[in-house]
């Protein structure tokens, strides 16, 4: 047996709200000025946004708990996911 979740019955939260986003940028937004907005935000590099994050953290007394990591990483990883649903 295995431990842990099972793969073919879990959405992780970043497809959940990719596909949403999805959906609406296919619907509300026509054009490749959505695609390229959000995979611009990729090509910033993540050590240029470290600072900002730590110090909006710190204001919000987030700092050291796992919500703050899982939003963290769902913003850096849904404009990418959003692209991929929409182009497939």
């Amino acid at each position: 047996m295995r431990d842990g979740p099972d793969p073919d019955k879990e959405v992780s939260p970043e497809a959940a709200k990719a596909s949403q986003a999805a959906q609406i940028g296919a619907r509300v937004f026509s054009g490749d000025k959505l695609i390229f907005l959000l995979l611009f935000t990729q090509m910033i590099p993540a050590i240029a946004i470290m600072i900002p994050l730590y110090l909006v953290s710190s204001r919000l007394n987030m700092l050291d708990r796992r919500i703050t990591l899982v939003v963290i990483y769902c913003s850096f990883s849904l404009p990418f996911v959003i692209w991929m649903m929409r182009h497939s």
